[in-house]
Parts: structure tokens; sequence; C-alpha cells
């Protein structure tokens, strides 16, 4: 119809061009043939000209209407998610926290390893049998195991392209196993439950509104998980009004069948520090005859819940009988870097690339500005050791692999 028009409006012209000519020189056929031969030439040229620009500009809107409907809602919500993708496999360091305000030195060494995570650990203080638990104001805390610290962490991971679980822990009497945790009363685990709750509450808010990839609800309270199970799964349900990203909690190595809310989860979190052969030197047959059961239950397990089963940790020391308690890190015992190198060779070669595995968070990588005290405090780190470039390896292949 539009072409129509114009066209319409093209004759309507050139008739009344037409006619003036012929009133201006009515004594002339010769002129009058000439001119009206001109104007039928000037008419078709004009028409032509002008239907092309019209069925132009039609091509050009209907392009753009086309292109603006395509545009899909399902493109803005991948790059929104796109912080917290987890598809590939957690290739992840447990980041001990730093005294001071850490640098992106700290970072990049993590990232040679081709670690894709890192968990940071802060830390709420209290006493077996007390309700009070510590979390705010806390002058003599470490940079690294506040909200500051961890803000900032999950900033200089993000530069690195590295993601971050977050895994709030509880210091109990300087060092207690949380394990055992108790209270005596229904007043004092309601008080208690509440603080616990303001403190993890707070930090899914922080993991929201910076990006963490995962975020962790608990660590290791085997007694408190297994009495009071509806709190957890109340704990679960107010989380997940703030945090939108996946959930686990880091159940210890022999808690795993009793927790009763895996499928309020994303992930089976596991600190597997399963005993695997008391042998001074572990060889990696037996590591890998012991690890062929473990494997085992954890393809079945995970099968029977539909979730990956993430390793919240996972590690052993650079000394002798390293596999027989992975757990006890303040037993006095000789080195033995052979001894960590094939604990770590056999756990690889198990679970690495299993359909079950989704990952797991190694114990525990001292930062670059702390390069002092990874020596000093515990030999769990594979720093500087023959670990260290087995790790590389490994995960530098799997990488590759997975591109």
């Amino acid at each position: 119809m539009i072409t129509k028009g114009v066209s319409a409006a093209i004759d309507f012209q050139c008739e009344f061009w037409v006619q003036a000519t012929l009133c201006e020189f009515p004594r002339s056929l010769c002129t009058f043939v000439y001119m009206f031969l001109f104007n039928r030439f000037v008419h078709l040229i004009a028409r032509t000209a002008l239907l092309f620009l019209a069925t132009g500009l039609i091509l050009l809107s209907a392009l753009f209407l086309s292109g603006c409907a395509s545009e899909s809602p399902a493109a803005t919500e991948m790059t929104s998610d796109s912080v917290r993708d987890t598809s590939s496999m957690v290739k992840g360091l447990s980041f001990v926290g730093c005294p001071k305000p850490s640098d992106s030195l700290d970072l990049i060494d993590v990232k040679r390893t081709h670690a894709n995570f890192i968990a940071l650990m802060p830390f709420a203080y209290g006493d077996s049998g007390s309700s009070k638990l510590t979390y705010k104001d806390v002058d003599w805390q470490w940079w690294g195991e506040s909200q500051e610290g961890v803000r900032t962490c999950i900033e200089l991971a993000r530069a690195q392209d590295i993601n971050c679980m977050i895994k709030p822990q509880v210091w109990l009497d300087h060092g207690s196993y949380t394990g055992f945790f108790m209270l005596n009363s229904e007043a004092k685990w309601l008080e208690f439950e509440k603080s616990y709750s303001d403190w993890i509450l707070s930090y899914a808010k922080l993991a929201q509104d910076h990006g963490a990839a995962i975020f962790c609800i608990g660590t290791e309270f085997d007694e408190w998980t297994q009495l009071r199970p509806e709190y957890w799964k109340k704990l679960i349900e107010e989380v997940r009004q703030i945090y939108k990203g996946p959930l686990t909690y880091a159940c210890n190595w022999n808690c795993v069948d009793k927790i009763s809310f895996w499928n309020e989860l994303d992930f089976i979190g596991i600190d597997a520090y399963f005993p695997l052969t008391a042998e001074k030197t572990p060889s990696l047959d037996s590591l890998r005859i012991a690890w062929a059961p473990l494997a085992q239950n954890f393809a079945h397990f995970s099968d029977s819940l539909s979730k990956k089963i993430l390793f919240t940790e996972w590690g052993y020391r650079s000394v002798d009988y390293c596999a027989d308690r992975p757990w006890e890190y303040h037993t006095d015992t000789s080195g033995n870097n052979e001894a960590q190198y094939n604990c770590y060779k056999a756990l690889m070669e198990t679970c690495c690339n299993k359909s079950w595995f989704a990952g797991g968070f190694m114990w525990k990588w001292f930062p670059e500005s702390n390069r002092n005290d990874r020596h000093s405090r515990d030999e769990y780190s594979p720093q500087d050791k023959p670990a260290e470039d087995l790790l590389i390896e490994c995960w530098k292949k799997e990488t590759s692999n997975s591109r």
C-alpha cells in the first residue's frame, strides 16, 4: 500500500507538470512533443527512485523490529549466573587468612597452580558448653578471617578469574573439635542458634552481594546436626532467601550418612580425612586398595540423592603415617614428603573425572605474603614440596581436557 501511494503521488505531480507545459507553449507542436517526452522520462526516473527508497525503508524497519524481538532474556540470565559457574571440576585451595591485609600477589601465586577456586574461612569464637558466640568487633581477629578480609579477597580472586567458596567456621576453646559441641538446656540451644544464624546470614548476604560461587552453611558440627536437624533445615531456608547460589555443608568424614538434610542442599560436602593405611610411607598400591570401596560408596550415595560430592576439605601432612589418621595435625613425627605425594596421587587417580565427584578444596594453602608461617605452623601445605608439583601437573591437565 505504501508503494502504491507513492506512485499515485508521483503520477499526480507529473500530470500537473505536463498540463502546465501545454498551457505555456500551445503554439509549437515540436515544443509540445519535446516537453511531453522529456516529462515522461523525468516521471519514470523519479518514480523508480522513490520506489527503491520506499522499499529500502520498509526493509530496514522490518530488520530493526525483528532484531528487537529476537533479543532473548536468557542471555542476561547467563551473564548474571556466570560468576557462580560450578559446572567444571572444583580445583580448590583452602586459603589461609592473612593476619594483615592481602594483595594481588597472593592470588597470582594461587593462579599458578591452575586452581579455579579458593575457600575463604571467616571465624566466630566460642567455648564448649557455652551459648555465647563472639564474632563482632573482635580486635585481635586476623584480617583474612573478618568480613573486610573476605570481601577484599573475593575481589582479588575475581581479578584472577578465581571463584570463591565462603566457609564460615567456629573456633572452640583454642582448637577443640566442634563435632563434640553440646549444650545442656533448650534455652542455651536457642540462644546459641540465634547467634549462629545471625552470623551465617550476614555472610550469606556478603556472598550474594559479592558473587561468591558456593556458600557453606557450617563445618563439622557432628552432634548438633544429628540432635537438632530441624534447626539446620530452617537455616537453609533462611539462607536461600538471601543467597541464590549453590549451598553445601562440610560434614566430617565419618558422619556422611547421619546428615538428614542433604536433600535441601546442592552438594554433599565432606571433609575427606578418611583413614587409609597405617604404613609409615603409604604405597600407591595400598592407597588404591583403600580408596576403591570408598569410591564405590560415594558413587552409590551420590546416585541415591542425585547430588555430586564435594570434598570441602582434603589433605595430608608431609610426615610419616600421614594416611593413618589424616585429621590429626598435632602429632609429633618425622617429615616425609614421599608419603604426602603418594596420598595426593592416589586421591586424584581415584576421584578426578568421576561422575560423582564435584571436586574439592586442598587443605591448606598459605598466602605468599604469609610465606614464613607455612613451614612453622603445620605440614599440611604442599608448598615447595613434590606434592605441589603433582597438584599443578594434574590440575593443568584437567584444565586442558575441559576446554
